[in-house]
């Protein structure tokens, strides 16, 4: 059963200088996996800082929706996204949570400004 869905969509040109930000800055949002994907191409970094925090933000919007009260920085420290065969999962640590475990769908998309992303979270029954 469908639980919640949270979207974002961002400016890419807010993430232009990150790739110069302290790792310590970037691990408040980002895992170090994260971090290293983003900056391992300088070309590419603002578009996948974009796109990964638009995502954080429909999780943390898609949570809230199915009741989930948490803050976001939080929620950032225990969530993140890895690509597997070039699919983009959402990894969640949900004993850091309060709730149950849910199945997280994403979707992640840009054009040359802006970054979306669509969260669904769906029961695990």
């Amino acid at each position: 059963m469908i639980r919640a869905i949270g979207s974002d969509i961002i400016e890419i040109n807010r993430f232009a200088s990150w790739y110069a930000y302290p790792q310590q800055q970037l691990s408040k949002i980002f895992s170090d996996r994260e971090i290293s994907y983003c900056l391992s191409h300088q070309s590419l970094a603002a578009q996948r800082f974009a796109v990964r925090f638009a995502a954080k933000e429909a999780l943390y919007k898609a949570l809230w929706a199915a009741q989930v009260r948490t803050k976001f920085f939080l929620m950032c420290r225990h969530a993140e996204i890895i690509t597997q065969k070039g699919i983009p999962i959402f990894k969640v640590n949900w004993q850091a949570l309060p709730h149950d475990p849910m199945n997280v769908h994403v979707t992640l998309t840009h054009n040359k400004s802006q970054a979306f992303a669509t969260v669904l979270l769906e029961s695990l029954d």
